[in-house]
C-alpha cells in the first residue's frame, strides 16, 4: 500500500507505477490540487534571475522506473534562452507540495496601471491577503498597481463592531488611505442577511465619497446549509441586488466554485483548504484585471452609411491601416457582397467604401477625388453596382485601373473573391450565404489575414463552392476552416461535406452561440486567440440589428496598431450576460455607427461593462 501522497498512482521504482483508484478521485486533495508559488523565491532557489516560463518534459530516469504520464515528468523553468531543470521530487520537497504529479504555469504581469488597488476582507479574505501584504492574492497582483491596501480579518462584520478594537468593513472603508481607483470588498458571511443591503449601501456610499472608480462585491459561498437551504443565500441576492448601483460590479465566487468537483478546494462549506486558497487567489486575481484601468471610449460616424464608411475610410488612412493607392466599392444596402470582400481588401490594404446601386454618393464622390486611387475594385454584379456608378468611377479616376469582380449571384461572388487570395491563405471562413450578420465579427480577422470567406446555401455548400474549397485544401493540407454561425443558419451539412473532403474534425471550428450576440463573442475570443496582436484590450462595437455599419470597419479595426476584434451589440436597451463577459478584458472601445445605430445610454452602458 502506498499513501495518497502519491496523487492517484502506486509510487513505481521497483514495481510498475499503477492507477489507484481509491484515490483517483477529485475530492482527493492529493489528487487534484493548486498552489501558488512565488516567481522570485522559485528563480533564486534554482539559479536564475527570473522565470518567463515553464514547462513539462519527460523525466528519463522516472520513465524507466515505471512511471507514466506525469509522472513520469519534470518542469524546465525558463529565463529567455537559459533554463535549468528541476526535478518533481525536488520540488514537492522544497514547497510541500501534496505528489510529484503536476504541471506548473508562468502567471505573468497581464496589465500594469497606475491606479490603486485596496482589499477589504474576512476570515475568507484573510487567507489569501493579510494585512502585511502577505498571501497568494497579494503575490499575483503584485506590480499591477500603483499602491495596493490589504485589509482583511477573521470575523469582521460588512456593518457592525464584530472585532473588540477593531475597524468593520465600513470604517475600512472610510480609511482607507488616499482614493483608491478600485476596491474589492469580500465581505458578509459573519452578517445577517436580512440587514446586508442596507450595510452594502453604507458601505458603497462611503467608497463613492472617496472618489473610488469601481468596487467589486464577492458572493459567498453557498456549500453550507442549515435546515436544507443555502446559509448564504439571501446574502447573495442582497449582494446581486445591489449591482443596479453604477460603481459595483458583482464577483460571483460562488459560481465559480459551486461544481461538485470542487467540494475539494473547502474545509468546512465557507473557508478554503490550501488548494482552495490558490484557485481563490488566482480566480479574484482575473476579476481584479478586468477592473483594472478606466475605458477608454471613442464613437466613429457619419450622418449616413455612406458618411459612415468615409469617416472609417479617412480614420484609416491617416492612421496607416491602408494605403491610398486602391479601394474597394459594395452596395451600401446589402452586407453580403461586401463582407465576402474582407480579405480580399486585406491583401490589398484597401479601405471598404458603400456606394448606392444607381449612383455614387457624393461624400464618396469626393474621397475618391481627393485621394485619387490607382485601382478601384467594384464588388457585385451589375444590378448591386449598376454600370453608371462605375462610369462615374471612371470619369472621376480617368487613369485608374478600375476592375470588377462578380458572380451570377453572391455565392460565386464570394467564391470569386476567395479564389484572389487562396494562394497564401491559412484559415478559410464559411458563412450562411442568407444570414451574414452571424460573420460580420470574423471580418476583422479575415481583413487581417487576407484570407478567404466563403458562403453555404441554407442547404450546405454548394457544387462550384465545394470545388474550390477542394482545390484551396489540396494545396492547404495543414489549414483550418472556421465555420461562423449555428446550425439554424449554417446547415450541420456543411461540416460533414468538409469531413467527406478529407479534412480533419480537429482543423474545423464551428463558432455558434444561441443568438447573433453569443455568436459574436465566441468569434471575438477565436479571433484574440488565434490572429496575432487582436489581444490588445481593444474592441470594435456595432450594432447587431444595424449591422452595415460594421461592414467597412474591418480595415480600420484590423488594419493598424488598434488590432480590434468586433463585438456585436444590440442598438439599445440591456446589454446580453455574453457581451458583458466578452468586455470584461477591454480598455479601448471604438463605437462604430452614431446613437442611431447604438444608442448613448448603452455606449455608456458598455464603457462601465
Amino acid at each position: 500500500e502506498f499513501s495518497s501522497s502519491n496523487g492517484d498512482k502506486t509510487a513505481g521504482g521497483a514495481f510498475p507505477s499503477v492507477d489507484d483508484d481509491g484515490d483517483k478521485i477529485d475530492a482527493n486533495p492529493w489528487n487534484r490540487w493548486t498552489r501558488v508559488l512565488s516567481v522570485s523565491g522559485l528563480a533564486s532557489r534554482y539559479g536564475l534571475s527570473t522565470i518567463t516560463n515553464a514547462a513539462n518534459e519527460t523525466d528519463t530516469t522516472l520513465a524507466q522506473q515505471g512511471f507514466l504520464g506525469l509522472w513520469a515528468t519534470r518542469t524546465r523553468l525558463y529565463n529567455g534562452s537559459n533554463s535549468v531543470t528541476v526535478t518533481h521530487a525536488s520540488l514537492r520537497n522544497a514547497y510541500d507540495l501534496p505528489s510529484i504529479a503536476f504541471t506548473a504555469r508562468v502567471v505573468r504581469r497581464d496589465r500594469v496601471t497606475t491606479e490603486d488597488f485596496a482589499f477589504i476582507g474576512d476570515s475568507v479574505g484573510e487567507s489569501i491577503a493579510d494585512r502585511s501584504g502577505g498571501g497568494e492574492l497579494p503575490a499575483l497582483l503584485s506590480g499591477v498597481f500603483g499602491s495596493a491596501q490589504y485589509d482583511a480579518l477573521t470575523n469582521r462584520c460588512t456593518v457592525g463592531s464584530c472585532v473588540t478594537g477593531e475597524l468593520d468593513g465600513l470604517g475600512v472603508a472610510r480609511a482607507l488611505t488616499g482614493t483608491p481607483d478600485v476596491v474589492v470588498v469580500e465581505l458578509g458571511y459573519n452578517d445577517s442577511g436580512s440587514s446586508l443591503a442596507g450595510e452594502i449601501d453604507q458601505v458603497m456610499q462611503a467608497l463613492v465619497d472617496k472618489g473610488v472608480r469601481a468596487v467589486g462585491w464577492v458572493t459567498m459561498s453557498e456549500r453550507r446549509t442549515s435546515n436544507g437551504s443555502a446559509t448564504y443565500a439571501s446574502h447573495n441576492r442582497a449582494v446581486r441586488a445591489a449591482a443596479d448601483k453604477p460603481q459595483l460590479r458583482v464577483l460571483d465566487w460562488n459560481a465559480a466554485s459551486s461544481a461538485g468537483n470542487q467540494s475539494r478546494w473547502f474545509n468546512d462549506g465557507v473557508h478554503l483548504n490550501t488548494s482552495g486558497q490558490a484557485q481563490f487567489a488566482l480566480w479574484l486575481r482575473e476579476r481584479v484585471l478586468e477592473m483594472a484601468g478606466q475605458v477608454e471610449q471613442t464613437r466613429v460616424y457619419g450622418d449616413t452609411r455612406y458618411t459612415t464608411a468615409i469617416e472609417i475610410a479617412t480614420r484609416s488612412l491617416s492612421g496607416g491601416a491602408v494605403a491610398s493607392s486602391e479601394v474597394v466599392v459594395v452596395n451600401g444596402l446589402g452586407t453580403v457582397d461586401g463582407l465576402a470582400a474582407s480579405g480580399y481588401a486585406g491583401s490589398r490594404r484597401a479601405p471598404i467604401l458603400l456606394t448606392q446601386a444607381n449612383a455614387l454618393p457624393a461624400t464618396v464622390s469626393n474621397y475618391l477625388a481627393a485621394n485619387q486611387p490607382a485601382a478601384v475594385t467594384i464588388v457585385g454584379g451589375t444590378n448591386a453596382v449598376q454600370p453608371a456608378v462605375e462610369e462615374q468611377i471612371r470619369a472621376l479616376l480617368p487613369s485608374a485601373a478600375v476592375v470588377r469582380i462578380q458572380g451570377a449571384d453572391r455565392y460565386r461572388t464570394a467564391e470569386q473573391l476567395a479564389r484572389t487570395v487562396f494562394a497564401d491563405a491559412g484559415v478559410l471562413f464559411i458563412a450562411a450565404g442568407s444570414s451574414q450578420v452571424d460573420a460580420l465579427s470574423i471580418a476583422p480577422a479575415a481583413f487581417a489575414l487576407a484570407d478567404p470567406l466563403l458562403l453555404a446555401t441554407p442547404a450546405g455548400i454548394d457544387a462550384e463552392t465545394l470545388t474550390a474549397i477542394t482545390e484551396w485544401w489540396e494545396s492547404h493540407p495543414n489549414g483550418r476552416v472556421v465555420l461562423v454561425g449555428g446550425t439554424t443558419v449554417l446547415s450541420p451539412v456543411v461540416d460533414q461535406q468538409l469531413f467527406a473532403l478529407g479534412v480533419p474534425e480537429a482543423q474545423v471550428t464551428r463558432l455558434a452561440g444561441e443568438n447573433r450576440y453569443a455568436t459574436s463573442a465566441l468569434a471575438v475570443e477565436w479571433i484574440k486567440t488565434n490572429v496575432t496582436g487582436f489581444n490588445s484590450g481593444s474592441v470594435g462595437l456595432a450594432s447587431g440589428k444595424s449591422p452595415i455599419d460594421s461592414l467597412t470597419s474591418a480595415p480600420f479595426l484590423a488594419g493598424n496598431s488598434l488590432r480590434s476584434p468586433l463585438l456585436l451589440v444590440p442598438p439599445c436597451g440591456t446589454i446580453p450576460d455574453v457581451t458583458k463577459t466578452a468586455l470584461l478584458s477591454t480598455t479601448k472601445q471604438i463605437v462604430i455607427g452614431g446613437p442611431a445605430a447604438v444608442c448613448e445610454a448603452l455606449a455608456l452602458a458598455l464603457k462601465q461593462r
